[in-house]
């Protein structure tokens, strides 16, 4: 659930360049908080409202599931068991600029960068086992700058991908790739790296390749990009 918020609130932003004008509104996920999206200039920021915020322009409030459309897209006219507090023309834009699925090159080109281990954990969860049977393998992500760390992909052959941090004492991953935390998501998307940015490979690239190619299917782009 932690992991699941997490993805919801980094995804909003991307709302920002489509709406076209500045709205305030705040979310609130039943259960589980309330969080104020600021759409400014192209841009968006979601944070906890503070007491000097002032009020919103409109406020949504919902379940988790209810809400996912706001962040993931695929929104309807209106959203259906959403109770919405204030003018709803206020969210007819926000609605609009939801309607089509968020995908890895909307988020580069909205400025949004949600953190490695969403990414990896939303593209993985893209992937269909079917594809990754009687094929086992791990992946390492080494990030470097911030936020660093890293991040294993591994697919058993029988379940779906897992993404997890491994222990110092893990199995040594079938292939690393080493890169920046800034080059995570361009890579993903099957973009050029910004400049000045490398990859490098380490262990088995053919393992390498075979992860790629299953995360290039789950986003519909052609085999070998």
């Amino acid at each position: 659930p932690e992991l699941a918020l997490t993805a919801l609130l980094a995804l909003l932003p991307v709302q920002a360049p489509g709406v076209g004008r500045d709205v305030r509104y705040d979310i609130t996920v039943r259960g589980q908080g309330t969080f104020r999206v600021v759409l400014h200039d192209g841009s968006g920021s979601v944070a906890a409202p503070t007491r000097d915020a002032g009020d919103p322009d409109v406020a949504v409030v919902g379940g988790f599931d209810a809400l996912v459309p706001l962040a993931a897209g695929g929104a309807a006219r209106r959203l259906t068991a959403v109770e919405v507090v204030g003018p709803r023309r206020r969210l007819r834009r926000v609605l609009k600029a939801c309607r089509k699925p968020v995908s890895l090159v909307s988020l580069l080109r909205a400025g949004v960068a949600p953190p490695p281990r969403v990414l990896l954990t939303l593209l993985a969860g893209s992937v269909d086992p079917a594809w990754t049977a009687d094929t086992p393998l791990t992946v390492d992500f080494l990030l470097s700058g911030e936020p660093g760390g890293t991040w294993r992909v591994q697919a058993t052959g029988t379940d779906p991908l897992t993404v997890t941090q491994p222990d110092a004492d893990a199995p040594e991953a079938g292939a690393t790739l080493h890169l920046s935390a800034a080059s995570l998501l361009p890579l993903l998307a099957a973009l050029p790296l910004p400049p000045g940015e490398r990859l490098l490979v380490s262990g088995d690239p053919a393992v390498a390749r075979r992860l790629g190619s299953w995360f290039a299917r789950a986003q519909g782009l052609p085999p070998g990009v």
